[in-house]
């Protein structure tokens, strides 16, 4: 009988330490739409959107950090940096500013979570290029751009990525975006 009524009291001890429950307003944010060139100006947007995200009771941020095309919207040593294209004067150029870094400091200024969003196996870019033997195939033998999550050298190389926003900036977390095969005439 005591250990029932020591069990009962437990219990309902740990509602009231655990049970405060705790609502995730959450965003899925990219920079698609913002031009990453000007520095100042895409920080200007940025500002702007997380002051609307606090009006708006957002507490967590899911930050896109690979881009599907497989690069960069951080300073990585495993991806290449996105490339910023000006259709004014047909120029590319690669972002030269950490975008994640700047993220992180607005979500912690407005004390917002913040967990970058990796896409994992869409590399529609460079990565397949130089990797031709890691993309996904269809049944006749196609080439995808999608790289085979069968691939042991693909699955590590995401890994890695992970390991390194993790080692490298305050994050509270990551979520493993588009982690499946492509179409389900893929994985051949």
């Amino acid at each position: 009988m005591r250990r029932k009524i020591l069990l009962i009291l437990l219990v309902l001890f740990s509602f009231e330490i655990f049970g405060e429950e705790q609502y995730i307003n959450a965003v899925w944010y990219n920079t698609y739409q913002i031009n990453l060139s000007s520095q100042q100006d895409a920080k200007a947007q940025i500002d702007e959107h997380f002051r609307m995200f606090s009006t708006l009771g957002i507490n967590k941020v899911f930050f896109l950090v690979k881009n599907p095309n497989g690069r960069a919207y951080y300073s990585s040593t495993i991806l290449k940096p996105v490339i910023l294209n000006d259709f004014v004067t047909n120029k590319s150029s690669a972002i030269t500013w950490d975008v994640l870094d700047y993220i992180i400091k607005k979500a912690r200024q407005y004390n917002m979570k913040i967990c970058p969003y990796i896409n994992i196996f869409s590399e529609d870019g460079y990565f397949l290029d130089e990797h031709p033997e890691f993309a996904e195939r269809s049944k006749d033998g196609t080439v995808m751009r999608w790289s085979s999550p069968a691939v042991e050298d693909v699955t590590n190389r995401m890994i890695e990525v992970a390991k390194e926003i993790v080692a490298k900036y305050d994050v509270d977390g990551i979520q493993f975006d588009r982690v499946r095969y492509e179409t389900i005439a893929a994985g051949y």
